[in-house]
Order: structure tokens, then sequence, then C-alpha cells
């Protein structure tokens, strides 16, 4: 499995699922490495994300992420999906 997002300013991605190989290009430089499973790599964060969406309800202040993020992020993956499904290149255009 590959999977890569095209940004402005560079490119992120990854391959081989199963050994977590990760990699970003930025100003024609290649970065790789191999990331811990999932669960290790991310237990902080989720913490730390559902510590700020707590505070942002008691707050009173709407949290970041926030619903318009969530769509962002279901555009990128029906995008994905798409592109997959038919072999081709997808732009955003072509799912929003």
């Amino acid at each position: 499995m590959r999977a890569e997002a095209f940004m402005s300013k560079g490119v992120v991605g990854m391959r081989d699922y199963l050994n977590n190989n990760v990699f970003t290009i930025s100003e024609n430089i290649i970065r790789t490495a191999v990331r811990p499973w999932f669960a290790e790599r991310f237990d902080q964060a989720y913490r730390s994300e559902l510590a700020a969406f707590l505070r942002s309800l008691s707050d009173g202040v709407t949290p970041a992420p926030n619903e318009l993020d969530g769509l962002r992020a279901n555009i990128l993956a029906e995008a994905a999906a798409k592109s997959f499904m038919e072999g081709r290149p997808i732009t955003l255009s072509d799912v929003a």
C-alpha cells in the first residue's frame, strides 16, 4: 500500500504500511523514517487532543479542529479512495 498527499509546500506519504515507513518531500529534500506502531506513535497526541477539546467546552470556545476541518479531511479521504478505485490522480475539486 502507498498513500501520498500533494500540498503546496511538499508531499507527505506512506509506503510499506506494515513497517510504518513514512516519508516527506519538501524543497527537493526527501526524508524517510520508520515510525513506532500506531498506538505508541499517537498515544500522547490523543491525550493532548482530548484535554484541549474538554478545555474548549468548559471555556465556551469553538474547538480546534472543528467540523469544517473534519469535512476537509473527509474530502481528502474521498479523493484518495476515488483515485485508488479509478487508478488515476484526482484533484479535490473532483470530489468537493
